[in-house]
């Protein structure tokens, strides 16, 4: 187990798929979570100081020589937070018209970064792979998620590389022999 201080940029190393296993809930953040994530992330922008953002739990995962990815990961802890950064990337990049440090974190060639599972693979994938900003209709809470940030974001009030920089998160690293139950 190693554990310490994480940015962004130490869990989307650009090499490394994080997988969603079927067993972890669907995506239920709302307008409270978002609406908080977003005066957070204008806040970082505007300060400079860094801001903690909860806890991500991560589990090495075997992965062959001549795969694609360097590193596979199970996301035990930090779904919600992990999820909603990636939309909110998503939407700050098709609003900036700059979408180099979006996929630098959450694309890997063709695949996305974080490997959602039956309950909201549909719905992330559709998110994730705009090329354009687009009203999308659906009810779950990845397509809600989308929406507010796009009716929401002024890109202007936000600063990626102070984000990038100064978002921290309380890392756990777990290695493929190790039980994640045990820190529960």
């Amino acid at each position: 187990m190693d554990a310490g201080k994480r940015t962004i940029n130490d869990i989307f190393n650009g090499n490394r798929i994080l997988e969603i296993p079927f067993f972890q809930r669907a995506y239920v953040w709302g307008d409270d979570q978002w609406e908080r994530l977003l005066e957070d992330m204008e806040h970082v922008s505007q300060t400079s100081k860094p801001y903690f953002l909860g806890s991500v739990i991560l589990k090495q995962q075997p992965t062959n020589t001549g795969n694609k990815v360097g590193d596979k990961r199970t996301l035990i802890d930090g779904q919600q937070r992990l999820t909603t950064l990636s939309i909110f990337f998503k939407v700050l990049s098709l609003k900036s018209g700059d979408d180099y440090e979006f996929n630098r974190m959450f694309k890997l060639r063709d695949l996305i970064a974080i490997q959602h599972n039956h309950n909201d693979i549909d719905a992330y994938e559709l998110v994730m792979n705009l090329t354009e900003l687009k009203d999308l209709t659906g009810t779950d809470k990845i397509t809600q998620a989308y929406t507010y940030f796009k009716a929401n974001i002024n890109a202007e009030k936000l600063d990626i590389n102070n984000i990038l920089a100064k978002i921290l998160f309380v890392g756990i690293d777990l290695d493929e022999n190790e039980d994640e139950q045990q820190i529960f």
